[in-house]
């Protein structure tokens, strides 16, 4: 573990060895964590040594991650969670109405839910699963999410196929997807 300070704060950086890769990279997580991953025959020392030379960059980032806070963070109260699960249901439907109005689609069932790391789902049974937190989404964000997760009712991968499909609703999807990830 190589340590440095952001925020008065140390920063723990985990090294991680895996052998089929070719150079060291180094990874800020959203939760705040710090990975070195190097090849296997890369020692302990040069691996704290890439991290040093790095912590610039590493500081850039946990600053980035600090102002970007997740709304996967944000916490509601049963209240508050009720009332935003309800708006969803609502807003789910209504857009997917809308987005399937000529019945392309056909799916079994739609649930809305309080999923920790995911925005939306796709089971192979073709239930549609959405974060209530998609309510608090800007409306282009929520109609990429919807379009998504249907895309998967007919390709049940990330292939370029399945790309094309939601290109063909959403043009923008690489943007509106990136800044997804950014929230």
């Amino acid at each position: 573990m190589e340590r440095g300070e952001f925020d008065q704060k140390e920063i723990q950086i985990r090294v991680t060895k895996k052998p089929r890769i070719r150079s060291m990279r180094l990874s800020v997580h959203r939760d705040g964590r710090v990975t070195v991953t190097t090849p296997s025959r890369t020692s302990e020392r040069e691996a704290r040594a890439f991290a040093e030379r790095n912590m610039e960059w590493i500081v850039k980032k946990l600053q980035d991650v600090k102002k970007h806070v997740s709304l996967f963070t944000i916490k509601h109260t049963e209240a508050e969670e009720k009332h935003y699960r309800k708006e969803a249901s609502m807003l789910v439907a209504e857009k997917i109405k809308q987005l399937n109005s000529s019945n392309v689609f056909s799916f079994s069932s739609i649930s809305i839910r309080n999923q920790k790391t995911r925005w939306g789902s796709c089971s192979s049974k073709k239930h549609l699963s959405f974060n209530y937190k998609i309510v608090l989404l800007p409306s282009h964000l929520q109609d990429y999410l919807i379009v998504h997760e249907l895309c998967h009712l007919h390709e049940m991968n990330h292939s370029p196929k399945f790309w094309k499909l939601v290109g063909n609703y959403i043009p923008v999807y690489r943007e509106a997807s990136n800044e997804l990830r950014k929230i």
